[in-house]
């Protein structure tokens, strides 16, 4: 039946329609302004990863200058990926990230990603081995400083100063071959 609930329903799961209009998302807070290294940037948009069309993951957030767009890397510019999961994870989950890059990003600079996601996710398993609901990872981009990775505001690692680098970190959510597709189609939508 064309006019079925349940149809659309699915398929509004299945496209993540997950509007960022208003300022809380699955249970998630969503503030509208943050700071990338003493920078403004503001709440672009936001969409909820699914495992299983059911199985909510965590909130990922786009925050940009007026300037930038999502999907074209800009080195001047500051921005801000954040995840903040909606459920509890072992931080040792997360080493299927840094598996997926060879996919992904193809190449050197696909390498040079895996082997630094390898480095951060060892050093986020030696912190927290158990990743909680609430907690927010922020992949941040900083012209000054470089890529920033922080777990619940605190930095993880020294900064690494090679947009190269950030821009195949940026291409996981949102390039030609990204993680999850229906969330980056969420996160190119500007909020409203």
């Amino acid at each position: 039946m064309p006019g079925h609930p349940l149809r659309w329903l699915l398929l509004a799961a299945a496209l993540h329609v997950q509007p960022a209009a208003g300022l809380e998302l699955a249970g998630v807070r969503l503030a509208e302004d943050a700071q990338v290294a003493g920078r403004p940037v503001s709440l672009h948009s936001a969409g909820v990863a699914r495992r299983a069309l059911l199985v909510e993951l965590y909130v990922a957030t786009v925050y940009l200058t007026p300037q930038a767009a999502p999907a074209e890397f800009q080195a001047r510019e500051p921005r801000r990926l954040s995840i903040t999961l909606l459920r509890e994870l072992p931080a040792q989950a997360l080493d299927e990230l840094a598996g997926e890059v060879p996919a992904r990003i193809p190449g050197d600079a696909g390498a040079r990603l895996q082997a630094w996601l390898q480095r951060v996710l060892a050093q986020l398993a030696r912190q927290r081995p158990l990743l909680q609901r609430g907690d927010t990872l922020s992949l941040d981009w900083s012209p000054r400083e470089g890529a920033l990775v922080l777990l619940n505001g605190q930095r993880l690692l020294d900064p690494q100063a090679d947009p190269a680098l950030f821009q195949a970190l940026w291409q996981l959510w949102l390039g030609e071959r990204p993680l999850d597709a229906a969330l980056k189609t969420a996160l190119l939508q500007a909020r409203r």
